[in-house]
């Protein structure tokens, strides 16, 4: 059986400069550190498995990621408050939310 590939990823220059910077910079809180991570392994081509892996993360933990980022892309939002938490991070938690 076939393994469907993750929706592909792709930032612009500007973006992967802006998340590289949040990553480098001592002051970003590591929740935020690790979303920017994320999603530049996404641009790089990485899949849920591999994401997970190299962060030590759970897979739905970076296929939400990816998926909330795309989700969020096409609106008029900085790149930190996209890796703030949003009403798409929800829906793939279910009953998790206590």
């Amino acid at each position: 059986m076939p393994r469907l590939a993750p929706t592909p990823l792709h930032l612009s220059e500007l973006e992967r400069e802006q998340l590289q910077h949040l990553v480098n910079r001592h002051s970003t809180s590591q929740q935020i550190v690790l979303r920017a991570k994320i999603i530049l392994q996404a641009d790089a081509g990485q899949n849920h498995r591999e994401i997970g892996r190299a962060l030590n993360i759970s897979r739905d933990m970076a296929r939400l990621w990816r998926n909330c980022w795309l989700e969020l892309s096409g609106k008029p939002l900085s790149v930190v408050e996209r890796l703030t938490d949003h009403p798409c991070q929800l829906k793939g938690m279910g009953s998790q939310i206590c």
